[in-house]
């Protein structure tokens, strides 16, 4: 027995240093590595570092060097991440092992009972049930399967997380932290690992630049994907990831902050070197006719404004407006606006642009001189300037809200916030983010920043984008004090499918989910 355990150990070897060499080669061979995908670099400086990091020795020589490497523990240094690969994959092989661990526990106490009962009665239904079961299992994608199984015990039935390694904000130790894991561990984590994959696939095949630097102006690039990855590592608790990756696009992407805040929403401001990822729009400089717009995006969260709102007092002594006649108009549905005691903590904190930017209240008056209309049937007082696209910018005769402008999707100002949010946690100076965000508004800047500010900040700068405070507050276990009273419950967590979704596929349909104006 051992001279059989010793021979295949020895016939082992040759085929993994055969496998490793392979491998080592295709990956060598690929086009597009990281000196090659960075367009910024001069033909020098890509020379330069090739040689720096012996990319310029021939490919067996290559191998051999990192192969003397790695019998010594030496993985390397990820050029990408700025840290060795030891660590790297020490942040994640935990999570990992821990996952795989349960699921193998899981795999084989199913498959030895079904297999158990399925040999003690060949032939049964029992037994054919059981093969049909497996075929389909194996002609499942992987990936599918887990996105139903959240839909069905997360989402439908609600006994188990939707992600995450713990509840957001939990401090739960002891047998309470062993549940919890438990629990997370069953759909989660594979989740996020399976959205984690696909943008570490983009960000290493993805030009190195920003997006108004492509070639298809607009279209997303690696630092776009590494902006989306570190959203997720912040949702998951990663910081030390989160500022991995904002590092690198604070100090290679090129990106700054849009000199004029007020203009950043508007035309000028449509991919300029802020924007990491924008829904385009545009109506092809064409007043009538085909339009690519996000109405539904624009549209409803605005005021109808005019040049000038007359005063009228009705019989019964009470006041209404009407539109001037001949005034110009534009067009929004008053549908959703700001809650007073936002704009209030806003004003007490001394914003200026941010807060003229942001707030469209009732019967003011916009940078241009144009007329906000009066307060809504909705009682609504207070709407999103962010979405506000003034006449003059507009391609007329369209004059619905917002028309022919970009949303605005992730922005450099949230990646200095998340890098801000990240070194804090970690016990580290965040004052750098969080005060270059505070100069472009006007604000005074501060030192020792705390988490509080940071999140302050976060809340001010990123209002009216794409519920950035409302996942704030899930995230760090807040949402429950802070909307509780207005109704807000843990099932409220994870948002709705869109209605389009669910009309076409009707068995998506859930519970609805409340909006929250902020």
């Amino acid at each position: 027995m051992k001279n059989f355990i010793l021979r295949r150990l020895l016939q082992t070897l040759p085929m993994l240093l055969l496998a490793s060499f392979i491998i080592f080669m295709l990956f060598a061979k690929t086009p597009g590595d990281f000196i090659d995908g960075n367009v910024t670099l001069t033909a020098a400086r890509a020379a330069e570092l090739k040689a720096i990091y012996g990319l310029d020795q021939p490919l067996f020589t290559r191998y051999l060097h990192w192969l003397g490497q790695l019998l010594r523990g030496d993985l390397g240094f990820s050029l990408q991440y700025q840290i060795p690969v030891s660590q790297l994959l020490n942040q994640y092989i935990w999570n990992s092992f821990l996952l795989a661990s349960v699921a193998l526990v899981f795999y084989w106490g199913i498959g030895l009972a079904v297999g158990v009962v399925s040999a003690l009665r060949p032939g049964s239904w029992f037994d054919h049930l059981v093969s049909v079961a497996v075929f389909a299992a194996m002609s499942f994608p992987t990936f599918f399967l887990c996105l139903l199984l959240i839909k069905w015990f997360a989402v439908d039935l609600h006994w188990l997380p939707v992600g995450g390694m713990t509840n957001t904000g939990s401090d739960e130790s002891g047998w309470q932290y062993v549940l919890q894991v438990a629990a997370h561990l069953a759909l989660l984590e594979a989740v996020y690992n399976y959205m984690l994959e696909d943008l570490n696939y983009a960000i290493g095949k993805l030009p190195r630049m920003r997006p108004n630097q492509m070639e298809h102006k607009g279209a997303v690039t690696a630092f776009t994907a590494q902006a989306l990855a570190a959203r997720i590592y912040l949702l998951k608790g990663d910081y030390a990831q989160v500022e991995t990756l904002t590092d690198d696009i604070i100090k290679n992407g090129g990106f700054r902050l849009y000199d004029d805040f007020y203009q950043l929403f508007k035309i000028p401001g449509k991919l300029c070197d802020e924007s990491l990822f924008e829904c385009q729009v545009t109506d092809y400089g064409n007043g009538s006719g085909d339009y690519l717009g996000v109405d539904q995006w624009f549209n409803f969260q605005g005021p109808n404004m005019a040049e000038k709102y007359v005063e009228v007092v009705n019989a019964d002594g009470t006041i209404s407006y009407k539109q001037a006649e001949g005034a110009k108009s534009i067009g929004g549905w008053n549908f959703i606006g700001y809650e007073p005691e936002f704009v209030a903590w806003a004003e007490a904190r001394g914003e200026g642009v941010r807060a003229e930017t942001s707030f469209l209240k009732a019967l003011s008056k916009t940078r241009e001189g144009w007329q906000v209309g009066p307060t809504s049937a909705t009682k609504t007082d207070c709407w999103n300037g962010k979405g506000y696209l003034p006449y003059n910018q507009m391609t007329l005769p369209r004059t619905t809200y917002g028309a022919n402008n970009n949303v605005r999707i992730i922005r450099y100002a949230e990646v200095l916030l998340m890098n801000s949010e990240a070194k804090v946690r970690l016990g580290k100076d965040g004052d750098a983010g969080y005060n270059e965000v505070r100069r472009r508004a006007g604000m005074s800047t501060k030192t020792g920043v705390t988490l509080k500010d940071v999140m302050d900040e976060r809340r001010m700068e990123l209002c009216g984008e794409w519920c950035a405070r409302y996942v704030d507050l899930v995230r760090t276990g807040d949402a429950a004090t802070v909307l509780g009273p207005k109704g807000w419950t843990a099932e409220k967590t994870y948002w709705p499918i869109p209605a389009n979704q669910l009309d076409d596929l009707p068995d998506l349909k859930l519970e609805p989910i409340d909006g929250i104006a902020e």
